[in-house]
């Protein structure tokens, strides 16, 4: 069996879709045996750590020689890494048979490139996943969190984010979803916004949140790509969000009322400590940080 097709083999294995010829093929290598070596290995993985289950693991392949043959160590990983992914080990990027995700840390920049040279750039404590074998047909990422997108290229493009999606034909725009509060700026071309609430479009220059409140976008890009996040007149619930991504704390304002408080400022990307102050001092909100919750009063 030639190893570049192993891979390919293997994950129709795990799916049910090898023909009886190659299954007795594999069963005569003694690869089979090998696999099924694996899945009953990943099968007792709880949430373990990295380091003691790859020695567990490679002492496992060591011993497992069949017929004098035995799938190489690059392969079981592979094998074994692809079983973790669907029961939610987290990483950078998460590959299966079907999606492809990508996952950013509190307050890292990501910039994703698909399969047609788009590109996205990812905020922090964001999550991004599409389909790459369907990309050619269906141009559709899901969003969690926040991302700026750079769609050159002609042909439908749409991002599913939580209530709606956005769509576009080729234009630059950000998306913030947090919560439930969703808020979509465009900076090129046209974007159709569709969720519960709107049916609508907005063209470069313009803003419109999850509440069907249109606004002026005056920057030219996302400024939390640069080293302090800026707003004007901005809904504190949207800083709230931007703050939640670029540090790793859990804003509580169940006893604030936030819904008619606007801001007009900036927050430091880098010092969270600082940015909580340039926030809610200048509001007149007092808090305290405690266990990475910061409880605002």
């Amino acid at each position: 069996m030639k190893d570049e097709n192993s891979d390919n083999i293997y994950s129709k294995w795990l799916n049910n879709e090898l023909s009886e010829d190659v299954i007795k093929s594999l069963e005569e290598s003694g690869e089979l045996d090998a696999l099924r070596d694996i899945i009953t290995e990943v099968d007792t993985w709880g949430t373990p750590e990295i380091k003691s289950d790859y020695k567990s693991l490679k002492l496992k392949i060591d011993a497992k020689k069949r017929k004098g043959k035995i799938i190489s160590l690059y392969q079981k990983l592979s094998i074994a890494a692809s079983i973790i992914l669907i029961i939610g080990l987290g990483i950078g990027v998460l590959t299966s048979e079907s999606e492809t995700t990508y996952v950013s840390n509190f307050g890292e920049i990501k910039t994703i490139t698909f399969p047609d040279g788009t590109q996205a750039v990812l905020n922090g404590n964001s999550t991004l996943s599409f389909v790459e074998d369907d990309w050619k047909q269906n141009r559709i990422v899901k969003l969690n969190g926040q991302a700026y997108f750079d769609i050159n290229l002609k042909g439908d493009f749409e991002v599913q984010i939580n209530g709606g999606s956005i769509k576009v034909l080729g234009t630059k725009f950000d998306v913030l979803t947090y919560e439930n509060y969703n808020i979509v700026k465009c900076f090129e071309g046209v974007v159709g916004v569709n969720t519960i609430k709107i049916n609508d479009t907005i063209s470069i220059g313009e803003g419109i949140d999850s509440k069907n409140h249109p606004f002026q976008v005056l920057e030219n890009q996302p400024n939390w790509m640069s080293d302090y996040t800026k707003f004007s007149d901005a809904k504190l619930i949207e800083v709230i969000g931007a703050l939640s991504l670029k540090f790793d704390v859990k804003i509580d304002y169940r006893n604030v009322k936030i819904e008619n408080k606007k801001f007009t400022g900036q927050f430091s990307n880098s010092d969270q400590g600082l940015a909580l102050k340039m926030v809610f001092k200048p509001l007149g909100i007092m808090y305290t940080l405690k266990d990475n919750i910061v409880l605002l009063k």
